[in-house]
């Protein structure tokens, strides 16, 4: 896994949720554990999961931004307590890339938080914007949970596209609708 810990003293911990992600269940599973002599090894989990299905087999990225902090360098404390929680978020970063390989079910591991509207999209081998969806709702996202948010579909539905020269019914820039 790509998360990095740095043991700072007995109550807190510096943690990097990646914003570079592979999608996979495990890598997406970060977790964290502390020992105290004499006791059992104990995990505690620290994002919640956001659960996607991709079903083109050309999609090779999924990128998420929200204006929330969903990933970057976190100080986290609890073990004492036994609940983990979030303190300090001193690197925050707002985008998630998630590089995937086609049609699948992807896990992004999101930092707690509620996120006042997202952004989704979807890109191909060359970076090239294949479908996208923005959703004003709000989504509530706690540690431990996983939540899942469906199938991102290539494609622009909202959207109708047009050119001077169009011919076409609107529905991609290959396939433009005349301006007039």
């Amino acid at each position: 896994s790509s998360v990095v810990l740095d043991y700072s003293n007995a109550s807190s911990l510096l943690v990097t949720v990646p914003d570079v992600q592979d999608g996979t269940f495990a890598n997406a599973s970060i977790a964290l554990a502390k020992w105290y002599y004499g006791k059992p090894l104990a995990f505690k989990n620290l994002c919640g999961l956001l659960q996607v299905v991709v079903e083109d087999a050309t999609v090779r990225k999924i990128v998420l931004e929200s204006s929330a902090n969903i990933a970057g360098k976190v100080d986290v404390g609890g073990f004492d307590g036994g609940v983990v929680t979030v303190k300090e978020v001193k690197e925050g970063k707002k985008t998630i890339t998630v590089n995937v390989n086609g049609a699948g079910t992807y896990y992004i591991a999101v930092l707690p938080s509620t996120l006042e509207g997202f952004y989704m999209a979807l890109y191909d081998e060359n970076d090239g914007l294949i479908g996208d969806k923005f959703t004003d709702n709000t989504l509530t996202v706690k540690r431990k949970m996983i939540k899942p948010l469906g199938t991102l579909e290539t494609g622009f539905g909202d959207r109708y596209y047009v050119k001077v020269d169009g011919t076409g019914d609107g529905s991609s820039w290959t396939k433009a609708a005349s301006w007039t």
